[in-house]
């Protein structure tokens, strides 16, 4: 092949990128947000935090959250086998709006997505689906260091009044944004992606689900089977696609954000990054179930473009590197072809260059300043920092295929930073109101591979007004817009096995076990949810 079609094939990848980003952004005009309201019943969300080694952030986390208004939400930490003292900056909140479980060895650091199916079996056998129903709970997935806005949860509660809605991602930008140019491009990024592509897959109703503030409604979950996360190093990417292949449609809310910490180095960053690559390449996995599944054509299209698109980022960085080299060095003038541009005349082929290699800078420069972040002058300069700061993913793409040669496939833990402040944030939040809510925070530290599940019980979550009328009368929790929901009997089977667990282990405590002898694991009479339904036909 000759060098000058080599080159033309080459350029043949800006081009669709750029008129992919183009086509991406006239969609994003498209996108509708439905009414804001200040009630979010009859909804329950459950804000659930993976945990590991988070003692420098998770603090400064659970007590911007609990300053959300409205008592329809708890905070379920999940300390997945930490080192450091993550658990004991989480027992220091004296709200009883958080639940901590401690997962030990050999079940903990088993990856997100095993945190995550924890707090689903949690969720799912406690008595909140009695309460409020399976449609109208609602999972939050969040990270251990971020901080939300006060509309976090009454801005995406109207996506919900859509039957077919399965689940909501919200944006997402930098709250240590200042600290260096790393941590600047990463809030470019974001919100670009945010205003340009999250709109527009919002428009076409092919939005993804991304790791942090991710809420996801419990009904939709328990259709994706016992286990609805997967070990996919990219987990809310994997759940997101399932859900749309079954029939579900996911949402993108850019009225509310949540903010989280910013890798400070280009070591993390490449590491995070390479990750996030690994994962979306897994993905592809998936790419037969979108074909045949049952959606408009526009948004199967833009789905299946979504997962190929890291494919083109390697053609597209060795395009760039080469032109630039040659446009700005004119090493190669002297042997150069007429087509090649050089460093001086015909400025036309500089242009040409120009709008190959940064013919996306106008669109996030408009991001920038839709978002309030700058002024035109500005805008344009911080996008063309973010567009030529796109290398990082040439050099995340080569570090994954690394790893995929490799076949390692484990979880890579992101480094946090510690945030000023947050150590005296955290004891004055803690004395500020210690009686609030009912009951008493409950630690549950599991030990063995089971389905026994933190105890959360109805007097845990009703707020105090509410407590007489529950108690003396059972009925339901006094919104009278909670839409009822059907307790399966896979619900219900699971609830009692996991009672029952409760019940043998208490037993257990206070029975002496006879020498010579070992005690049961849990997991012998405590039921998988996979295999309830199976059960129930042979019953029947």
């Amino acid at each position: 092949m000759s060098f000058e079609a080599t080159f033309a094939i080459l350029a043949a990848v800006p081009i669709y990128m750029i008129a992919w980003g183009y086509l991406m952004f006239a969609a994003s005009l498209f996108a509708r947000v439905p009414r804001e309201r200040e009630d979010t019943s009859p909804y329950f969300f459950v804000l659930v935090i993976p945990a590991l080694n988070e003692e420098l952030v998770i603090g400064n986390t659970i007590r911007r959250l609990l300053t959300l208004p409205g008592d329809n939400y708890l905070l379920f930490v999940v300390d997945d086998g930490s080192d450091d003292d993550t658990a004991s900056v989480v027992e220091r909140f004296n709200s009883d709006k958080v639940r901590l479980s401690t997962r030990k060895a050999p079940v903990a650091r088993k990856g997100k997505g095993a945190v995550l199916n924890h707090a689903y079996h949690a969720i799912l056998t406690s008595e909140l689906p009695e309460i409020y129903g399976l449609d109208n709970i609602v999972v939050v997935v969040m990270d251990a260091d971020c901080e939300v806005e006060p509309n976090f949860l009454t801005a995406v509660a109207p996506y919900f009044d859509r039957s077919e809605t399965a689940g909501v991602q919200v944006g997402v930008r930098m709250m240590n944004q200042k600290d260096n140019l790393v941590t600047l491009w990463q809030q470019l990024e974001f919100t670009t992606f945010n205003w340009v592509f999250s709109q527009a897959h919002e428009a076409l109703g092919s939005a993804s689900l991304g790791g942090n503030g991710q809420f996801v409604r419990l009904s939709a979950l328990t259709s994706l089977g016992g286990l609805p996360w997967t070990a996919c190093l990219t987990e809310d990417l994997d759940v997101g696609l399932r859900l749309a292949t079954r029939g579900w449609t996911n949402h993108y809310c850019n009225t509310t954000k949540v903010h989280q910490q910013a890798v400070s180095s280009v070591r993390r960053l490449l590491r995070q990054r390479s990750r996030w690559y690994h994962g979306h390449l897994s993905c592809w996995r998936h790419i037969p179930a979108v074909l045949g599944a049952r959606m408009p054509f526009l948004r199967k299209l833009d789905i299946l473009n979504y997962l190929l698109a890291p494919a083109l980022v390697v053609p597209l960085g060795l395009f760039s590197i080469f032109a630039f080299t040659a446009f700005m060095l004119g090493v190669l003038a002297p042997v150069a072809p007429d087509w090649m541009p050089r460093p001086v005349a015909d400025p036309s082929r500089w242009m040409a260059w120009y709008v190959l290699g940064l013919g996306t800078v106008p669109l996030a420069a408009w991001a920038l300043i839709k978002d309030g972040q700058a002024r035109l002058p500005r805008a344009l300069l911080l996008s063309h920092f973010y567009v030529a700061g796109g290398y990082i993913w040439m050099a995340a793409a080569f570090m994954a295929g690394w790893r995929l040669l490799q076949r390692s496939g484990g979880w890579l833990k992101t480094a946090r930073t510690p945030i000023p402040g947050d150590e005296v944030a955290v004891l004055e939040r803690a004395d500020a109101e210690p009686d609030r809510y009912l009951a008493t925070r409950t630690t549950v530290y599991w030990l063995q591979e089971s389905r026994q599940l933190l105890p959360l019980r109805a007097d845990n979550f009703l707020p105090r007004h509410t407590r007489r009328e529950h108690v003396t009368t059972a009925v339901n929790y006094e919104a009278a817009s909670i839409r009822p929901s059907r307790v399966t009997g896979e619900l219900l089977m699971a609830r009692g096995q996991a009672h029952l667990g409760r019940l043998r282990q208490t037993l257990a405590a206070i029975k002496e076990v006879p020498s010579g002898r070992s005690r049961r694991d849990d997991s012998e009479v405590l039921v998988d949810v996979s295999t309830v339904k199976k059960r129930e036909l042979a019953v029947r």
